[in-house]
């Protein structure tokens, strides 16, 4: 939940959406989104009825030190994005995976719509 109170205390024209590309197969979706340089524990996946929403807020630590003072700076980067699927999907078996900068989340279908009302899903 710190995830998200430091996207609500980020201003709307200061978060980044990262462009998604959603892919369809007969058994599943695939959902792919860019998002470079950010760590795994960063990371806040979750899905609310057919609602696939991505939370992201990386870290940043700059060291501004010189020779006479010591001081460091924190920034923080938001990522949000929000993502609606068909209704027949299972978010109970959603897996995520991230690498090389791509966030990719394999969203089996089921035969009728599954009544989870919310999962959280971990990245790997």
């Amino acid at each position: 939940n710190e995830l998200k109170e430091e996207i609500r205390r980020t201003r709307k024209q200061d978060i980044i959406h990262p462009p998604v590309k959603v892919t369809e197969h007969e058994e599943f979706f695939v959902v792919e989104l860019e998002i470079p340089g950010v760590k795994r524990e960063e990371f806040l996946i979750e899905a609310k009825g057919n609602l696939l929403s991505v939370y992201v807020v990386h870290h940043i630590e700059k060291d501004l030190s010189n020779a006479e003072t010591m001081y460091q700076k924190n920034e923080y980067t938001c990522f949000d994005r929000h993502i609606i699927l068909d209704e027949n999907i299972d978010t109970a078996f959603i897996v995520a995976e991230y690498l090389a900068g791509i966030l990719k989340l394999h969203v089996p279908k089921t035969s009728e719509p599954v009544k989870v009302p919310h999962a959280r899903i971990i990245v790997y």
